[in-house]
């Protein structure tokens, strides 16, 4: 009856039914959007995004940007989103954890960034993009306040613009 009662205890503890009800915490109020920055719209974004990739994209690329208004960040600012994420130390592991994996938590640091600061009015102008790069890979893309595009790799934290030898890139969201 006590390892019965060990065991229930484990998934008890295991699924979080051990914990009594916690409070319904007050949502703290939205603050202020700051108009402070640089803010485009998405057809914008999908102009500079054609306009720096040229005939790096494929003949059937799409390009996904769901929110109408991004924020262009300094490129220090994206810099040190990077030099604080901890993503660079995780192991890459085979259909696992693997490049895709990477940029989307790449991407969702951004966007806990946007949240955290909470004064902003719109997300980071930052996505995912796949595509021969050089190899068929997916890493991540930033528009700057210069309206500069960089491409990030998210194993490694290097930030650069697109190389010669990208192309075929068939897919961009934010």
């Amino acid at each position: 009856m006590k390892h019965l009662r060990n065991i229930l205890n484990f998934f008890k503890r295991f699924f979080g039914l051990d914990q009594k009800e916690k409070p319904v915490p007050t949502p703290t109020p939205t603050p202020t959007p700051n108009p402070i920055g640089v803010y485009v719209d998405n057809a914008e974004v999908k102009r500079i995004l054609k306009e720096r990739l040229g005939a790096k994209l494929s003949r059937t690329s799409k390009i996904y940007l769901p929110d109408t208004l991004y924020y262009l960040p300094p490129k220090s600012d994206a810099e040190n989103i990077l030099r604080v994420s901890v993503l660079d130390s995780k192991k890459w592991t085979s259909e696992v954890f693997d490049c895709d994996d990477f940029s989307y938590v790449l991407k969702a640091e951004f966007c806990q960034d946007a949240y955290r600061q909470g004064k902003r009015r719109a997300p980071y102008c930052m996505g995912i993009v796949w595509g021969l790069l050089p190899t068929p890979h997916a890493i991540n893309w930033v528009i700057t306040d210069d309206k500069q595009l960089y491409f990030i790799e998210p194993q490694t934290d290097a930030v650069f613009l697109p190389r010669a030898t990208d192309k075929e890139i068939w897919l961009l969201l934010a």
